[in-house]
């Protein structure tokens, strides 16, 4: 996406995809969406942990079986509603010790995001991949305070507008 236009789904500010080149600092990397005035500003409990993380929640348009076997504390977003998301975890990263009601700490990460997003969630079901030693998860969001709700509904937005890359999988 280098070089192109690209839309802020926040405050719909156009701007150029910057290269992201071999850059160490993920700032220099991204976008800096906080530079949009109409952006949601996202206070430090948002970005920010006292507890250990479970996963990182990506936001991908690889496939999400090859990227879960790829990738090690990584697990691509299957799908995301206001309540809470679903994604693939590796058995071996600890997805087969996980059990329902039990509550985590996840990072959500988004190619709209400076730094990911840190929320509190509560495992709502665990459902086994045959002969993948992986299993989906399907979590629910313990935060419902309207800067979050509004973080989700601009994340929903944000792959509603991928229609491009929709259109393209079917």
């Amino acid at each position: 996406m280098a070089g192109k236009k690209g839309k802020c789904p926040g405050c719909g500010t156009v701007f150029l995809v910057p290269s992201g080149g071999q850059h160490d600092d993920r700032k220099a990397a991204r976008t800096l969406v906080e530079e949009c005035t109409n952006c949601i500003s996202m206070p430090d409990d948002l970005t920010s942990s006292t507890s250990e993380v479970l996963c990182r929640v990506m936001y991908t348009e690889a496939p999400p079986l090859r990227f879960t076997k790829e990738r090690q504390g990584c697990v691509p977003i299957l799908d995301l509603s206001e309540g809470g998301l679903s994604f693939y975890m590796k058995d071996e990263d600890g997805a087969n010790s996980l059990e329902r009601g039990s509550t985590h700490s996840v990072q959500i990460d988004f190619p709209i995001f400076v730094v990911p997003v840190v929320t509190q969630v509560e495992i709502r079901w665990l459902k086994p991949v045959a002969k993948e030693n992986i299993t989906q998860i399907g979590i629910k969001f313990c935060r419902s305070d309207p800067n979050f709700k509004r973080l989700i509904e601009n994340l929903i937005d944000y792959i509603l507008s991928r229609s491009d890359y929709w259109e393209s999988v079917d």
